[in-house]
């Protein structure tokens, strides 16, 4: 094992975060582990030629887009995987959503008591509540490769899921997932009602603010934070609109007023806060309407606007499993499977949280704001296949598994401490000047070289 240890010490020199990542993975995806948690959760499937485990190996190359394919994927780890492609695609094809879900719950399981041992989580956004940031997202559409999706010139669409954020832990901790990609949102409001509890604070947008939601959310002891939907039209005032003060991004206003629960005809009172904004939106929308059922001392109208702002976290993960991983599979055409590389993504998203975490508390919060995960992610690509081509699955397992949690965070700690984080600075820009664009009907393209050359006569 010397000779191992000897190639893992250069990974560690010239690729820390490469070795974090792999590291983490090793603690959260023990091959045993893994099968007995597809048994678990299987509810028709069944394991015989193909492990859940040896599908996993598969499918996480392709997400952290080491492998361009399944297929490539599989061609590298054929000795080793013993059944055919075909049986592959088979077992990805019928692979159950709530198992795909339930990755990212265990993975919550496996990474929140190594955060709390590093005492690594972020500050709670509203002190007394647990913050809840709930999104959907849309599959993109995929290549018409099925029988029954080639006659349609519109893009098959493989699915979408309801996805839970919370921000004090930078974690997905639970996924709804739907194959039907033409499903209202609303349609799974009815899966969410489980997951809340009393002292929640979900944040949403419009298209979750609907009466029945938000009654079963008060009901339930929470409380929710939402934009006004258009359709919602009908309350009654029960004070006039004050100003109470200015964000840094507009002008606020609020107001007490009362809607009527659709389903015990009483009325709720809840707090209207209208942001006036300095500069519109990109949809030329000039104000935000907020509606909550928070207190006044829990939170006052400007805090409540911050807290609206930070509903934007979950766009950036969103953003970071699309642009950093292969969150979504334009050739995998089953829904199904289209689930489990989505949930496989928000996953690693979890495992990278925990790094997150380790870098605020080694290098400080400044540190982690200012640090592109586009290069450190792009790293972790190029180093992947050679790392696992020299490093074999029995060395990762010697070296963590018979760690305790204290001594697997403290490894962590020191390796990041080694981590050069100018390497992965991001590359700020200036605030773009606005530019009037010329417009001719008949002109389709334009010489890169001609713009350049009449721009430097210029400078002249």
């Amino acid at each position: 094992m010397s000779a191992y240890s000897q190639i893992f010490d250069r990974f560690e020199q010239k690729s820390p975060f490469a070795v974090l990542v792999r590291s983490i993975l090793q603690r959260l995806l023990p091959p045993e582990q893994l099968d007995s948690l597809f048994e678990q959760t299987a509810e028709k499937q069944y394991q015989r030629d193909l492990l859940f485990s040896s599908l996993m190996t598969l499918m996480l190359e392709v997400v952290l887009k080491s492998s361009p394919s399944v297929h490539h994927s599989y061609q590298r780890h054929q000795d080793d995987v013993g059944v055919t492609v075909k049986a592959v695609y088979n077992k990805l094809d019928n692979l159950e959503p709530n198992i795909a879900a339930e990755l990212v719950r265990h993975s919550v399981r496996q990474l929140r008591p190594l955060q709390r041992v590093m005492r690594a989580e972020a500050p709670p956004l509203l002190p007394g509540y647990r913050v809840r940031i709930i999104d959907g997202n849309k599959f993109s559409g995929t290549e018409h490769r099925l029988k029954g999706t080639r006659e349609h010139q519109a893009s098959p669409l493989p699915g979408q899921a309801l996805a839970i954020l919370d921000p004090r832990y930078r974690m997905f901790i639970d996924m709804i997932p739907c194959e039907d990609g033409h499903a209202q949102e609303r349609s799974l409001f009815p899966q969410l009602e489980p997951l809340i509890a009393k002292k929640d604070l979900w944040i949403a947008d419009r298209n979750f603010a609907t009466l029945d939601l938000m009654v079963t959310i008060a009901s339930k002891g929470a409380c929710f934070l939402m934009r006004q939907h258009g359709a919602l039209q009908t309350w009654t005032d029960e004070s006039e609109e004050m100003y109470v003060g200015k964000t840094e991004t507009g002008y606020v206003h609020e107001q007490r007023i009362s809607v009527i629960n659709p389903k015990t005809d009483e009325s709720m009172t809840l707090r209207r806060i209208r942001l006036v904004l300095f500069e519109p939106t990109r949809d030329g929308e000039t104000e935000i309407v907020l509606l909550t059922n928070l207190s006044k001392k829990a939170a006052s109208a400007r805090v409540c606007c911050d807290l609206y702002r930070d509903r934007w976290s979950i766009e950036g993960a969103f953003l970071e499993m699309t642009q950093c991983l292969a969150c979504e599979i334009d050739t995998l055409c089953y829904p199904k499977a289209a689930i489990f590389a989505f949930c496989l993504a928000a996953m690693l998203y979890n495992a990278v949280a925990l790094m997150k975490s380790t870098i605020a508390a080694v290098h400080g919060e400044e540190a982690l704001d200012n640090m592109s995960w586009y290069y450190a992610y792009t790293e972790t690509h190029s180093v992947w296949s050679g790392m696992t081509i020299a490093l074999p699955f029995e060395f990762w397992s010697r070296r963590f598994d018979g760690m305790t949690d204290r001594e697997f965070c403290g490894y962590l700690k020191a390796l990041t401490g080694k981590i050069n984080m100018s390497k992965f600075a991001k590359s700020r820009r200036g605030p773009k000047k606005k530019v009037t664009k010329t417009y001719d009907p008949k002109v389709n393209h334009v010489s890169t070289f001609k713009i350049l050359q009449e721009r430097k006569n210029k400078e002249k």
